[in-house]
Formats: C-alpha cells, structure tokens, sequence
C-alpha cells in the first residue's frame, strides 16, 4: 500500500460508502460537487441573460456548442497533460481560472457591459478548462482510491453530478427570481472560488513522471493506437460516440415536447426536464452503494441500450404523466452509461496511459455539438419526436453492433488478489 494510503487508517473501512472517509478523495469530490452545481446553473443563468440581451432563442441554443466545442480539439492534448505533468497543478490551475472568468463575468453584468460575445468566448474558455481538467482529475481519482473502490468513488462522483443536474437549474432560476442577473452570476463565483479552494489541501500520491522525447504528435498517435487495439478500450469509445451523437442530443429538446406535443405550461416542462435527473441519481447511488461491480461493461454497454429504449419510446409519449416515468427510467438507466464509462476507461489503461485514455474519452464525448446539430435539423425539417425516433433507432442498431464485434467490453473483471491500494491494476480478459 502506498504511503499516502498508510498514513489514513479510515481508508481500511470495507463499506461501499467507505470511500468518503479517505480525506484527499472527500476534498476532491467536494471540490466537484460545487463545480457540478455551478455549471448547472451557469447554462440557466447564462442562457436568461442571453435571451435577456439578444431576444433570440437561436443564440441561446449556441451556448450548448461553446461549453463543448473545446472536447474533440483539446481531449486527447489534454491526456497527455495528465500523463506527463502534476495532475493535481492541472486541476489546480483550471479551476483557478476558472474563479477568475467567473468573477470577470460578475463584473461585466453588474456593470451592464455584458453582450453575447462576451459570453461566449468566457465560456468557451470555461469549456477548455473543463477539458483540460477531466482526464487529470479522472486519473487522480483513481490515484487516491485504488482500482477497487474506483466505481463506488465514480458513482460518488456521478451522484454529485446528477443532483446538481437537478438543484442547480433550480437555483439558478430562484436567484435570477429573487436578485437578478448580478447576484446568480454573484453566487456563481462563490461556487467556483470555493472549489478551488478544497482542491489545494488535497495531498495527491507522489508518482515519477517520465520526462519524454517523443513528440505531442508522436504522444498523441500512440494513445490512438492503444485504445483502438486495446477491445474494452475501443468498444467504451464506439458507444460513447454513438451516445452522444444520437442518444444524449434528446435533453435540447424537452422545451419543445412540453409545448407542442404534450401541451403543459414552464413549471410542469421543469418537472419534465428533472425527471431524468432524479433517475440519473437513484441509479449513481445504487451504483455506488454496491461493494463491488464485477461486469462494468454489462452495466454501461445495457444500461446505454435501456435508456435509448425508454427515450425512443418518449419520442412516442403525448402523456405527461407517462413522459415522466419513461424519462425516469431512462436516467436511471443511463446511470450505468455516466458512472462507468470513467470507469472502463481507467481499468483499461496502464498508469502511464490513464491520462490519454480519459482524453480519447474527451474526444468521443465531443461528438455531442454535431448530435445537437443533427437533431436540431430533423427537429425543423420533420419534427422533435420524429427527430429523437429516427436518432434512437440509428442509436440502438449501432450499439448492437458495437457489442456484438466488441464483446470483451461485456466481460468479467477481475482485480488482484492483495488489499486495494492506490495505483493498483484491473486484469481484463480480452
């Protein structure tokens, strides 16, 4: 066990919530915890104020694409990052800049100098700081946990970010209610500042970091072509493309299917819209309540295939009631999806490659802008539930077809035989 791992006789605890009594990881995950409930909130607060300043819905649609335009440019730079340098200084810097964005954009409104272009370039460059900061901190997660306990800490992970997806928007709401755009944007730079401030005490493991020669082209090539030879590596990548291409893109569309299919007012689309997050959430701490998962990939490849069941029948749905439950369902479901795909990701990869695994990771998870785009067009074309139907279809043929040329990714899993520690590894049957 590493020294680090010795020094915190709490990490001992056999729980499946045990993870939390490791201090370095409690800091982290709080850390992320207040970054998930700022982002939430900043997409409703910064959407009001676009609206607010432009009147133009089309506007307010782009600020999706800024937040995620950096991911298939920056993602797998950003792995390489992680490997070659200290990932808690990455972490550390980000979000740094991060604050100060933030309170660049308080400022802007309180000073009634803000316009669209402002937003968007603050937060395209909050979008690069998100990128750059998810392999490092994926990484380091594991770093402090150990293999073993790496899906009960994703799980932690997700479930903090599953119930932001439903109490930032929420907060968000009330504060421009209750203070208007100065005070959301305010709170928004608390939250930010403080998650910076919990990931400073946090002691990462002591690791060498090789210095290389090769080239970030050479670097960036190798990466490549270890997780398209690596079957676990390469069929997580296949399905997260095509999830976030044909599955995930559904979200833009809530507004549209609570005005004009279902026919409800803007209280009753918010219960629409939290509906997936409150599946999402149930399934994070189920998820994170089990000791151990043996078959990730059972749970991720599935689960996936489940939720793009329950939202092609969504598509289908002109009943409120019966809309919630299906959207419930398919936010459980795609709890498997959220909380192991990290997971796979990580248990596939050397130490050495971590970095770059989670950052081919980054650039299958930027496939999203072009789903978002997609959608729209059939959305205006044909219609929003023909759109989401023809999508869930392609979705779940291709998901078959990943699974069944790529079956290793639904295999056993199984971890060495001595005590979790820190920086141990997975073997994975291929």
């Amino acid at each position: 066990m590493s020294e680090l791992a010795k020094s915190d006789p709490l990490l001992s605890k056999a729980g499946p919530f045990s993870v939390l009594f490791n201090r370095n990881f409690r800091l982290l995950w709080i850390a992320g915890l207040l970054r998930f409930n700022a982002r939430w909130m900043e997409l409703i607060v910064l959407g009001w104020i676009i609206l607010d300043v432009t009147n133009s819905p089309f506007l307010v649609g782009t600020l999706g694409f800024f937040r995620m335009a950096a991911m298939p440019i920056l993602g797998l730079p950003a792995g390489i990052i992680a490997d070659r340098l200290n990932r808690k200084l990455i972490i550390l810097l980000a979000e740094g800049l991060n604050a100060t964005l933030s309170v660049l954009l308080f400022v802007l409104v309180a000073r009634n100098l803000i316009t669209f272009w402002y937003i968007a370039v603050i937060t395209l460059a909050m979008g690069m700081c998100f990128v750059n900061t998810f392999p490092s901190r994926s990484s380091l997660v594991q770093d402090l946990v150990g293999s073993k306990k790496l899906t009960n800490a994703m799980s932690l992970d997700m479930a903090a970010m599953t119930a932001s997806k439903m109490v930032g928007p929420i907060c968000g709401g009330l504060l421009l209610t209750l203070t208007g755009s100065a005070g959301a944007t305010l709170a928004l730079s608390i939250l930010y500042i403080l998650g910076f401030l919990f990931i400073i005490p946090v002691r990462a493991p002591q690791r060498q970091v090789q210095i290389r020669t090769e080239s970030i082209a050479k670097l960036l090539s190798k990466g490549i072509r270890f997780v398209l030879k690596e079957p676990v590596l390469l069929g997580t990548s296949l399905i997260t493309i095509t999830a976030n291409l044909f599955i995930f893109p559904f979200m833009v569309m809530i507004p549209v299917f609570a005005r004009d299919v279902l026919q409800v007012n803007e209280t009753s689309m918010g219960i629409l819209a939290g509906a997936d997050g409150l599946g999402a959430l149930i399934g994070a701490l189920f998820l994170a309540s089990r000791r151990t998962i043996q078959s990730p990939g059972r749970i991720y490849t599935y689960g996936t295939i489940i939720a793009a069941i329950t939202i092609l029948l969504f598509s289908l749905s002109n009943n409120f009631t019966m809309s919630i439950l299906l959207l419930m369902v398919s936010g459980l479901s795609f709890a498997g999806f959220t909380v192991m795909q990290p997971v796979l990701m990580l248990l596939g990869a050397p130490y050495e490659m971590r970095g770059r695994s989670m950052g081919v990771n980054m650039v299958a998870i930027g496939f999203a802008p072009i789903g978002f785009l997609l959608l729209g067009a059939m959305a205006e074309i044909w219609s929003a539930p023909i759109g989401v139907t023809v999508n869930c279809i392609i979705g779940i043929c291709c998901m078959i077809a990943i699974i069944t040329f790529a079956p290793a990714i639904r295999r056993k899993i199984t971890f060495p035989d001595q005590e979790d520690v820190a920086l141990s590894q997975p073997r994975i049957p291929t």
